[in-house]
C-alpha cells in the first residue's frame, strides 16, 4: 500500500543538541542524529568546499533521506515541514540527488517542502522521542552519514 506521509524534525540540523527526525501518517519511522554525527557531518561538508549554509541544507536533506531510505518503495507521496524559507527548490533539489542515487526510479512529484504544522502526527513523534518518551527506530552513526554526504 502506498503512504502519504509528513516528515517533521525536532531541534534543528544546524542547532546544538541531537536532531530527531520522523514520518508519519499510514506508517511511521524515527530518526536521532546524535549531535556528534552531525558536527562531523557538517565538517565533512565544508571540507567539500561547500558555504556554511548549503552545507546545513545538504546535512538536513541527507538526515532525511536516511530517514526515508529504507521505506522509499512505500511511499507515495511525502511533504517535508518547511524548516529553511525561500530554501524550499534546494532541499528537494538535494534530497532527490540523494534519493536518485538509491532508486533512479523515484519519482520526483512525489516529494514536495512546505509547512506541515504543530498537528502534523510527525511533529508529535519527533518531539515524543526527543523528549524520551518513544525510542528511536535507528539512531544515525557517522559513518551512515558521511556515507551519504561523501
Amino acid at each position: 500500500m502506498p503512504y502519504i506521509v509528513e516528515v517533521d524534525q525536532s531541534i534543528k540540523i544546524e542547532d546544538p543538541g541531537d536532531t530527531f527526525l520522523a514520518f508519519s501518517d499510514g506508517i511511521s519511522y524515527t530518526i536521532k542524529i546524535p549531535f556528534s554525527v552531525k558536527q562531523k557531518g557538517l565538517q565533512a561538508l565544508r571540507n567539500q568546499g561547500k558555504p556554511k549554509k548549503r552545507a546545513r541544507l545538504l546535512l538536513f536533506a541527507a538526515c532525511v533521506f536516511l530517514l526515508l531510505e529504507n521505506h522509499l518503495e512505500q511511499l507515495q507521496r511525502v511533504t517535508v515541514d518547511n524548516e529553511y524559507d525561500s530554501r524550499q527548490a534546494d532541499i528537494k533539489s538535494f534530497l532527490l540527488e540523494y534519493i536518485k542515487k538509491k532508486d533512479p526510479a523515484f519519482d520526483s512529484e512525489s516529494i514536495e517542502i512546505k509547512a506541515v504544522g504543530k498537528r502534523s502526527p510527525a511533529d508529535h513523534l519527533a518531539g515524543a522521542v526527543r523528549r524520551g518518551k518513544r525510542e528511536a527506530d535507528r539512531v544515525i552513526t557517522a559513518g551512515e552519514l558521511l556515507a551519504v554526504v561523501g
